[in-house]
């Protein structure tokens, strides 16, 4: 019984003692000033990681302005397709093959998907759909598909 107590006694000790050096690394990392080289490579980590930031800012803003926000990550704009195949005779055989978002001031872009689906006779052929994209919240409007 009196081992199993000096074990738990060592223990706690051993745990308390690197509490204590752990405490006492991390204010003795505040209290000692900091040598040239590691407030340079402190400094340009700052600078890197501000960078970064604005970059991936910069990016965000440029693709919401071209509404590729719209667009999934193979380019087709979901609510376009939707939109499209409830206009196919077959549905179910719909492909994107591409979509163009032409740029525009006022927040309603031009665009173009070109899709792949089958005819009334079961051939598959190429078309292209045209309609209306409103940057603010990926409205889309069909106006002609081939």
């Amino acid at each position: 019984m009196e081992e199993k107590k000096q074990k738990r006694g060592s223990t706690a000790l051993l745990v308390g003692v690197c509490a204590g050096a752990i405490l006492l690394v991390g204010t003795l990392d505040r209290i000692i000033p900091k040598s040239d080289e590691r407030k340079q490579y402190e400094a340009d980590q700052a600078r890197a990681e501000l960078v970064e930031q604005q970059q991936r800012e910069t990016n965000t803003a440029a693709r919401r302005v071209a509404s590729l926000h719209c667009a999934s990550a193979t380019g087709e704009v979901l609510p376009f397709s939707r939109l499209l195949k409830q206009t196919m005779r077959n549905p179910g055989s719909f492909e994107h093959v591409s979509t163009k978002i032409g740029p525009n001031e006022n927040g309603v872009h031009a665009i173009a998907m070109t899709y792949r689906g089958s005819n009334g006779f079961g051939a598959i052929d190429a078309g292209v759909a045209m309609g209306e994209l409103r940057n603010g919240d990926c409205a889309v409007k069909l106006i002609a598909a081939k």
